[in-house]
């Protein structure tokens, strides 16, 4: 994995963590890996196997296309967005907070 790319993985996974209020070592409990190989991922200075692609992919819920390469296609969310088109814009920081909130229980249900 040539470095620049590492680097961009890795700040792919910081962010994604940080957007779901993780800090690094409930990430790396959640995905089963170690803080420090965690730590050395996302500053790009380590690579990991498919395995651990996988785990990251779960718990972070982000494909693994967009891990390695910042591009995915698509999924087809329209009906998510016909259900928040009619939604006061005053409503969006509750939405974004239940949201986050979902997520990481589902992320932790599927860890159990």
């Amino acid at each position: 994995m040539p470095e620049t790319n590492a680097r961009e993985i890795g700040a792919r996974i910081r962010k994604q963590r940080e957007a779901l209020g993780y800090n690094r070592e409930n990430l790396a409990e959640l995905a089963d890996i170690s803080n420090s190989f965690l730590a050395d991922i996302e500053r790009g200075e380590r690579g990991f196997s498919v395995a651990y692609l996988g785990r990251l992919s779960r718990v972070l819920c982000l494909s693994a296309d967009y891990i390695l390469f910042g591009k995915e296609q698509a999924a087809d969310i329209s009906f998510v967005t016909d259900m928040l088109s009619g939604l006061d814009e005053k409503y969006f920081p509750q939405l974004e907070e239940l949201l986050r909130a979902y997520l990481k229980t589902i992320t932790v249900a599927e860890k159990d």
